[in-house]
């Protein structure tokens, strides 16, 4: 049967998939977790690799190749469009060769034909990543990211999951520079630390709303503009946003005033406030309907707390709102294929990554490892394991319930950024201290960096009001829910500067409330039947809590664990006290000192 070949390459988040003609996505992969550098941009070989062995297992022919993007329609291929520099300009040109070389090589690799190589539009590829894995057919898709091509964005209307009319967004109205530009002020990295301004933004008040609109524009009154920002400078430095704040950029990883996060909170409302102006502007010229769906895609979609407020803003105008799980450039070789599809008018009725009762997508695509022999591999690296058992799980929980973290790995890894089960830290979401041990002990990142919880979906109204028209999204930690209680963490033990915040009501799961009263809640339908959700019941029953944290399984600056030996030698360097792989779990008290022996392992922070 013939297949499809996606890539995703050239800027950050380089990936690559496999789609077959009905719009099923079988297999997907960032670069990053087997190079093991976050944010690879590099052209995926690596994830090629694994794909090229996935195809084979399974006896696919790939008949045709999409790219994620035109790479010869792109801003630094024309001298003369006043976005661009001589010097930048001849780089430019090396690149997109060196580009087109690297696409060619892999078309003669899985005996492609030159004539069935599909460049996509950047755009156009996010929209259909999340078009293409949504059961509803009508609505309102928003595309918002730094830049790509030549724009910076789209909004259009989607009819029978398809665009029959957009507008783009120009790079000059790009709310996703103007975000990056913030969150480098305040001492971040661009591309890598966006999500972790989102994270402090709660810490601060947003008294700093009013400069942020004199320097990029009131949007209730016209598009954001980057005019003040320089964008050939990595740090997208602002003259004019420093004079109005009255203080200069912090350093990477200086000791954090509460200054920033104020301007944390106050980027974090303007960018609310301007997708919300926008989303109202286009409902009016685009005639949406009451009732229809909100398609998000691009990076800015994973920014939880927008999604939130987009979710409460219009409950009662769209009844479903939705994100591709991999909105950003990784999974833009997904939306490629699927944009290549729609044109091609394969597969307009695709219900891509959604399983066959409807009730979720599955985001299990990388490799496939059950060739291994899980517990042959634990006894050749010197480590006492166990078989998984009922005996063993109520065991694992009663450590979780006294205060340990565990991890688990379980099968094909998720595709995208979020952990959801099968490459995850787990911990009891009822330690008043879990969330300072994991960040420091385990994580060694940020202490104000929050924790998820990952909840049984017919408990969480329990603990949680979500809007309706987002639980779908929920199921995939791209929105917040706010807790039932009103509940503020004690930051004075924090290592910041940050001002201590209002004490609260106590609660029974203080590791995983956020400041502002907020969870970037998983939620586990019944359906599921995964290693997470058993562990999740077995808690449950022990505990009376329906709710574990879940964090990503990795360190700082790692990319998340794929293979068994990142699992062993993450599991090795951290205090994890135990690590589920598959079906089989390793304690680290029962084992010899020698077998722990981690050797360097290096990443850049983040």
């Amino acid at each position: 049967m013939n297949h499809l070949l996606g890539l995703s390459t050239g800027f950050h988040d380089s990936s690559s998939c496999i789609l077959d003609f009905q719009g099923n996505i079988l297999f997907a992969a960032s670069e990053e977790r087997f190079s093991r550098i976050k944010g690879d941009s590099s052209f995926p070989v690596k994830s090629l690799n694994s794909a090229s062995i996935f195809a084979k297992q399974n006896d696919m022919n790939i008949s045709s190749l999409v790219v994620h993007e035109n790479i010869f329609d792109q801003p630094s291929t024309s001298l003369f469009n006043g976005l661009i520099r001589p010097k930048a300009f001849l780089k430019s040109l090396y690149k997109t060769k060196s580009k087109y070389d690297d696409i060619i090589n892999t078309s003669r690799r899985f005996d492609v034909d030159i004539n069935n190589i599909f460049f996509s539009n950047h755009h156009l590829a996010h929209a259909y990543a999340s078009i293409g894995t949504c059961t509803r057919k009508d609505g309102l898709i928003l595309v918002l990211d730094a830049i790509g091509q030549r724009s910076s964005g789209l909004i259009g209307k989607v009819e029978n999951n398809t665009i029959v009319e957009y507008s783009e967004i120009r790079i000059k109205n790009s709310l996703g520079l103007i975000y990056s530009a913030v969150t480098v002020f305040c001492g971040f990295k661009v591309l890598t630390g966006e999500y972790k301004l989102m994270g402090l933004a709660p810490y601060g008040v947003p008294r700093y709303i009013d400069q942020i609109k004199h320097v990029f524009g009131d949007p209730a009154k016209r598009l954001p503009n980057i005019a003040d920002i320089d964008i050939f400078d990595d740090r997208l430095s602002s003259r004019k946003l420093s004079l109005v704040l009255g203080f200069q950029p912090r350093d990477f990883e200086t000791p954090l005033e509460q200054r920033y996060a104020d301007l944390a909170a106050s980027i974090q409302l303007y960018l609310e406030q301007a997708v919300v102006e926008l989303v109202n502007v286009a409902i009016l010229n685009y005639g949406i309907d009451k009732n229809m769906s909100l398609f998000l895609g691009g990076g800015v979609a994973l920014n939880c707390k927008l999604n939130l407020t987009l979710s409460e803003q219009f409950s009662d105008f769209f009844e479903y709102i939705w994100t591709f799980p991999a909105s950003g450039d990784t999974g833009s070789s997904v939306g490629a294929c699927i944009h290549y599809l729609a044109e091609k008018h394969v597969a307009s009725d695709s219900l891509g990554l959604r399983s066959h009762d409807n009730y979720s997508i599955a985001l299990s695509l990388g490799p496939s490892y059950n060739h291994l022999d899980t517990k042959h591999y634990l006894h050749s690296r010197s480590l006492v394991c166990h078989d998984l058992s009922d005996a063993i799980f109520n065991r694992l929980v009663k450590r979780l319930a006294k205060g340990d973290v565990g991890s688990v790995y379980d099968e094909r890894s998720e595709f995208g950024p979020r952990a959801l089960g099968n490459r995850s830290i787990i911990a009891s979401p009822a330690c008043n201290d879990a969330l300072l041990f994991i960040n420091r002990m385990i994580k060694n990142r940020e202490d104000f960096r929050p924790l998820a919880p990952v909840v049984l979906e017919e408990e969480y109204k329990k603990y949680f009001n979500l809007p309706k028209n987002s639980e779908d999204m929920a199921r995939y930690m791209l929105t917040l829910a706010r807790s039932n209680e009103s509940i503020v963490h004690d930051s004075s033990n924090f290592d910041t500067d940050v001002a201590e915040p209002q004490s609260s009501n106590h609660s029974l799961i203080p590791a995983v409330v956020h400041l502002d009263g907020t969870s970037r809640i998983q939620l586990l339908p019944q359906q599921q039947r995964n290693m997470m959700r058993l562990i999740v019941e077995y808690f449950f029953e022990e505990t009376g809590i329906p709710i574990l944290i879940n964090t990503s399984f990795n360190v700082r600056g790692e990319p998340i664990v794929e293979t068994f030996d990142d699992a062993i030698e993450c599991f090795k360097s951290t205090s994890l006290a135990f690590m589920i792989i598959n079906n089989n779990v390793i304690f680290r008290d029962e084992q010899d000192e020698l077998a722990l022996l981690s050797g360097p392992r290096l990443f850049s922070l983040d």
